[in-house]
């Protein structure tokens, strides 16, 4: 499989940093560590001031033709009454839609959704934005499906986030799609956040709950154990491997997480478990695939869940 991206940034008047900041560092630090992916930074001014008064200079003019499996992201600009009302805006909601294909991901980050909007590509589908927006978005295009109060919603292959930091959460949910969970958590590490993974059902993987920590012995030992969750994981041996005592291991991550490692294993084989058995899969032989030692256990913790 081919992982290379090209990587749009699209730019224009009265942009906020952070929401064009925050996704690009994830992606560059995703770069560092291998991702096959290029930046470019585009729009139809070749210098545009931000929203925090720093100017950005040299921007590239925005290609004719978008390749298959590129990422168009949409930055925010600061909100106004005409928000992207201005001739250059104009000529990217337009282009926007000249490019569109489902073979891109398209992303709005913040308000990016109303030129998202403005383009009609958003057109009965459903979107969210700030939480401070979402009435004013619905009213300003009635015609979409506005969801209120979430991180990212996704229909079909457009994205769209409640900007800020939120741009960052949508990229590490990107990053583990184009690549893997591993790589993600490596750049969420990186750069010191917290990685949420949601989605449009507001579902919490548990994979990256309980990382709200800064502890790199224990985000080593999460790391092992979602790598390993379907062996036999044994407590000495693992506090071995991290040339830690038990004890020390027990209560250090029981610290940091506040939950102990027994039952942040079974947390994560009982997600992988829900999945297969909501896939079809038989309930015995999504326990014996997720690493739990006999089908009552897995029954145990379901019954629990209320699945």
């Amino acid at each position: 499989m081919d992982d290379s991206r090209n990587i749009y940034f699209l730019l224009n008047k009265n942009f906020h940093l952070l929401d064009l900041a925050g996704p690009a560092q994830a992606l560059q630090e995703a770069i560092l560590l291998g991702a096959n992916f290029e930046i470019h930074y585009i729009g139809f001014i070749d210098k545009i001031n931000s929203a925090q008064n720093l100017k950005v200079i040299n921007i590239d003019p925005p290609p004719t033709v978008i390749e298959d499996n590129s990422i168009v992201i949409v930055t925010a600009s600061q909100y106004k009454d005409e928000i992207f009302k201005d001739p250059e805006s104009i000529l990217s909601a337009k282009w926007l839609n000249s490019i569109y294909n489902p073979n891109i991901t398209l992303i709005g980050i913040c308000t990016g959704c109303f030129l998202i909007a403005q383009s009609g590509l958003l057109d009965h589908k459903k979107c969210t934005t700030h939480h401070s927006l979402t009435n004013i978005l619905q009213k300003k295009y009635p015609q979409l499906q506005v969801v209120p109060d979430q991180i990212f919603v996704k229909d079909k292959n457009i994205f769209t986030t409640a900007g800020v930091t939120a741009g960052i959460d949508l990229i590490l949910y990107l990053l583990e799609k184009c690549f893997n969970l591993n790589l993600s958590l490596q750049v969420a590490r990186d750069l010191v956040v917290y990685r949420r993974r949601m989605s449009n059902d507001s579902q919490h993987s548990i994979h990256i709950q309980y990382r709200n920590h800064i502890s790199p012995l224990i985000h080593k030992v999460q790391d092992y154990i979602s790598k390993n969750y379907t062996q036999n994981i044994n407590q000495s041996q693992l506090a071995e491997d991290h040339n830690i005592s038990l004890r020390h291991l027990q209560r250090s991550f029981k610290t940091f997480t506040g939950i102990t490692i027994h039952k942040y294993i079974n947390l994560i084989r009982l997600e992988e478990a829900k999945s297969l058995i909501e896939n079809g899969y038989k309930i015995e032989y999504a326990g014996h695939l997720t690493g739990f030692p006999n089908t009552s256990s897995l029954r145990k913790l379901l019954n629990k869940s209320n699945i």
